[in-house]
């Protein structure tokens, strides 16, 4: 049976100078560089953080946990709060414990910090995600 779903896009965190080059692989980048194409290290893009509601179905899903300003800035990030997830979930008349399903779209800090607040949800990550992180690239 197919179904219709609506994307609710929960923006979190702006940042405020997010570099473009941090979009691309660095290895693909140094092989960029060191063949003399143009590569524009030092130009920033807008950029933000979101969580993403499907609804329609018969269960509440969550795409992707979210970060707070505060981990981000901690990092040596330019960021500022949109609003918080609760506030997000809020205005769509939900909350952490309402959401039955989190998918993770892969295992970077920005996707997974606050994974911990879906205490009920189950989570559902790919394998190759899993693998990664228990065995990480030595680079």
């Amino acid at each position: 049976m197919s179904r219709n779903y609506v994307i609710h896009p929960i923006p979190l965190v702006k940042h405020a100078e997010f570099l473009k080059m941090r979009m691309a692989h660095l290895p693909l980048y140094s092989g960029l560089w060191t063949a003399g194409l143009q590569v524009d290290y030092g130009e920033t893009v807008p950029m933000a953080t979101y969580v993403w509601y499907l609804e329609g179905g018969e269960q509440n899903i969550i795409v992707d946990a979210g970060i707070t300003a505060e981990r981000f800035a901690a990092r040596g990030h330019k960021v500022e709060q949109i609003q918080t997830l609760d506030q997000g979930l809020n205005k769509l008349g939900l909350k952490p414990d309402d959401i039955d399903v989190l998918i993770i779209t892969h295992l970077d800090h920005d996707h997974i910090a606050l994974a911990h607040q879906f205490r009920k949800a189950k989570v559902i990550v790919q394998r190759a995600e899993i693998e990664f992180a228990r065995n990480p690239h030595p680079f």
